[in-house]
Parts: structure tokens; sequence; C-alpha cells
């Protein structure tokens, strides 16, 4: 069975080259999850194909002056749809090359193909379903948000409309959380849920020891929204006044200018902007405490696993979270929890928890990373994808 997965996934050293380019950066967090599913299916022994529609930040110049030619990455195959950086237009002609390329791939052997698609890479994906249902090619739509939620506020309703005609030609679904089966239309199609994935490399000894003392640091990535509980834990950091101790952040988003000002004004707050993935992890791994602030405020929150929360508990390191409504009842033990969502409790948990023994925290990074690399790595997040779409009847 040959996988064709549409999405926004590069090879690493190419999305590495792509960070930096125009005034925006594309969402290390779909990569992520895209490239970790698509490795799960390679370690089941499928054959697969990653058919990338590069993320484009606004005014980019990196594919107007690179062409990327169809490569190998971790024994995964890519091939990337041609960019064209001209409004409106561009969601067209990648639609179009999307479809062309099901088409030229499935239509000798349509029962031998199934087509996975990250439904928010709309064009690449609407493309690639149209071309499987008139092939009668088995397809599977990846849900990891709901337009009306995108970054936690709605998003336009020509895109709502689109995006519900995608949902419409998916055989199946892999979703983010077991609250979307109720909110999306799925008909009834099967379905599974994949909340996260593990990051293998992480989950290795690592190559930093905890920090302490002077060195001692917190450390976030991840969106630098309000909406994901970042102002909050800025507040929270500088009210714990904990000795010795920086807090470092990371990413891009609608609160980075007003939290540029914060550091430059308090310099244990560091703001250091979008990094690599690899350099990320590096601070994960060295880091006393990990913080996802993001708090159950606001419905999207049901319809949400933040990404970072698998991967930090990957890195062995003590993880600092919130019980969102949407995160699976089996990952409660492995997150510090404060008592409630206000400013001062999470105060005091980031006091309480640093003030801890360094043997405590190391115990209690390391059962959670036992778990994450055990019940959630790509080969086993995987086969509950490839157990739905291989068992979907064929269309007539």
């Amino acid at each position: 069975m040959k996988y064709v997965y549409v999405s926004p996934a590069l090879p690493e050293d190419v999305f590495g080259k792509v960070l930096g380019y125009g005034k925006g950066s594309p969402g290390q967090q779909a990569q992520k999850y895209n490239n970790l599913l698509a490795n799960g299916i390679a370690q089941n022994n499928r054959d697969i194909l990653m058919l990338s529609a590069p993320p484009v930040p606004p005014g980019s110049r990196f594919f107007k002056t690179t062409k990327i030619e169809p490569c190998e990455d971790s024994g995964i195959s890519y091939k990337f749809l041609k960019v064209l950086d001209v409004p409106v237009i561009k969601n067209v002609y990648t639609f179009l090359q999307a479809k062309k390329e099901i088409k030229r791939i499935a239509k000798a052997a349509p029962r031998d193909v199934c087509v996975v698609c990250d439904l928010l890479t709309l064009s690449a994906s609407l493309g690639a379903l149209k071309a499987a249902e008139k092939l009668g090619v088995r397809s599977c739509g990846i849900v990891t948000d709901l337009p009306e939620y995108l970054a936690g506020k709605p998003s336009g309703k020509r895109y709502a409309r689109l995006y519900k005609k995608a949902v419409s030609l998916c055989g199946s679904f892999v979703l983010l959380t077991e609250q979307m089966a109720d909110a999306l239309p799925t008909g009834g199609r099967p379905y599974t849920v994949i909340e996260g994935i593990s990051t293998p490399a992480a989950a290795d000894p690592r190559k930093q020891a905890a920090r302490t003392g002077s060195n001692r640091y917190i450390f976030y990535a991840g969106g630098i929204e309000k909406a994901y509980g970042v102002e909050k834990l800025v507040r929270a950091f500088l009210a714990a006044d904990i000795s010795e101790c920086e807090l470092l952040l990371c990413g891009n988003g609608s609160y980075a200018d007003e939290l540029s000002d914060i550091a430059a004004k308090n310099g244990s707050v560091k703001y250091i902007g979008v990094l690599p993935n690899e350099k990320v992890m590096e601070l994960e791994a060295g880091a006393a405490l990990l913080v996802n602030p993001r708090t159950s405020e606001g419905a999207f929150t049901a319809y949400s696993f933040p990404s970072k929360n698998i991967e930090y508990l990957s890195t062995g390191r003590p993880v600092l979270a919130y019980m969102l409504p949407g995160i699976p009842e089996d990952y409660r033990s492995y997150f510090i929890t404060p008592s409630d969502e206000s400013v001062e409790s999470l105060a005091l948990k980031l006091k309480e928890t640093l003030a801890a023994s360094p043997d405590e925290l190391e115990a209690f990074g390391k059962r959670a990373a036992e778990f994450a690399k055990v019940k959630k790595s790509p080969s086993s997040q995987a086969a509950r994808l490839i157990e739905i779409i291989e068992n979907l009847g064929e269309k007539s």
C-alpha cells in the first residue's frame, strides 16, 4: 500500500532554511506532527510519499530564489508542489497541482493508494481529495484544528466553507481530541484520535544536565499568544520572584511585540524569537522546568492538544501544564498542575516546584518520558491511522 501524505511538512534541513525569510514564519507544530506521523507510517513498513505544499510566510523570498528538488529524508520521499506567491491565484495553482499529482500516482492502481491530508493545508488537500474521490482512492483527513478556532479566533467564512467541503470528501479521519467528533460533520465515518506523537530524539538520555543555581531557567516554546496563556505565565513568573532563575520564551505570535517590551524592562525574562527545532530541543533538555500555560478558558480548548505537551514529556524534564478538556486522562499523572488557573496559583506552583529537590524533579520527569516513549511513539500512533484507512471499504 502506497501512502501519499499531503501537508506543509518539509525535511528538517529545508525547513531550517525557510525560517527567517519574510515577515512571518511557518508553524513548527504542523511540521513536527506531520513529519512524526509520516515516520510512524514508514516504521509500519508502508511506502510513503510526502507531497508538500511548502508554507510560505508573507513576503518570503526563499521559494523565489531557491528551487528544491524531490529528495529523501529519514527514509521518506518528499516531492514539493511549486510555489506561486500571488494572492488567491496561488491557492488555485496549488489545488490544481495536488489534484494532478494524485491522479498521476493513483490512476494505474487506485486500490493500492491511500491519500492522507492535513486539512489545514486546505488548497492542496482539496485538490488531492477531489482526485481521490474521482478515482475511488482511500482517504483520511487529519484534523488538528477547527477553522472556527484557528489560533483561538474565528477564521473567515469562505475558508470555513472550503474546509467543510474538504471534510465531506474524506473517507476517514485522524482527530486531535475526542470532542472533535461531535463538532465535525464526520457523518459516521471512521476516525481515531492521535492527540500527539512523542519525539524519539528527545526520549533518549539528555545532552545537557538539568541546570541549577544561577543557570536555572524555566522554558516555554510555542505560539506567543495571549489566548495560549503566555501573558499569564509572564505575570506569574514575575510575581513568583524566584531567585537566580530566568524565564525563556521562544516562538512567534500576536503577543510578541508586547513580550519584547516586557523583556527589555525585566532582565529575568528573555524572549528569544523563533528558533530551529534542534535548538528548541536543546533548550528544553537543559531547563529546570518546562511550562505550557494554556488554560481551559475558551471553547476552543476542548478541541486542543498542545503539541508541546508531548514534546516536553519526552525530554524527561518536569512539565507544568493544565489538564485541558481535550487532554486524555492518562496524562494527568505526568503533569505538575496548579490548583486553579489564576495568576496567583500559577506563581505559587512555579515557586513551589523550583524549591523541590533536583532528584525529585528528575524522577518525576523520567516517569513522564517513559510514558511518552512507550505509549505515544510514532510507530504506535501511526498504527491507529493505518488500521482505520486500510479497513475502509472500496469506494464506488
